[in-house]
C-alpha cells in the first residue's frame, strides 16, 4: 500500500513540475466537480440511491466505452472521462468543457430538480 502511495505521488509531483501548477490544480479542480455534478444528477433523477450511485459511473462509463469504439475524436467532447483527460494533459484543453458541462452537469440537475418539484 506505500508503494502505490510512493508512485502515486512521485507521479503528481512530476507532472505538476512539468506544467504550470496553476493550470495543473484547475483541471484537478475542475474533473472533481464535473464528477460529483455528475453524481449529484444522477441523485436527483434516480430514486434508489444504489441505482444513483451504480449510475454515476456505469453511465458515463459505459458512453465512454461505446464512443471509443464508434467515434473516438468525440470522447473528448462528449464524456466526462475523455474531458478529464484533457484537463489534465499538458497543455490542458478547456475547450471541451462548453460540451461536457451542459450536457453532464446542468442538463441532469436541472431536469432532476424539476422531477423534485413536480413529486412535491
Amino acid at each position: 500500500m506505500t508503494a502505490i502511495g510512493v508512485a502515486v505521488a512521485s507521479a503528481l509531483i512530476g507532472v505538476a513540475i512539468a506544467r504550470s501548477p496553476g493550470s495543473f490544480v484547475a483541471g484537478a479542480v475542475l474533473v472533481q466537480v464535473i464528477a460529483q455534478l455528475v453524481g449529484t444528477g444522477s441523485g436527483l433523477l434516480i430514486r434508489r440511491r444504489w441505482v444513483a450511485m451504480a449510475a454515476t459511473i456505469v453511465v458515463p462509463m459505459t458512453v465512454t466505452a461505446v464512443l471509443t469504439v464508434v467515434a473516438p475524436d468525440l470522447v473528448r467532447w462528449l464524456t466526462p472521462y475523455g474531458n478529464a483527460k484533457s484537463l489534465l494533459a499538458d497543455p490542458p484543453g478547456f475547450v471541451g468543457l462548453a460540451v461536457v458541462v451542459p450536457l453532464w452537469c446542468v442538463l441532469p440537475n436541472v431536469l432532476g430538480l424539476r422531477r423534485r418539484r413536480v413529486l412535491r
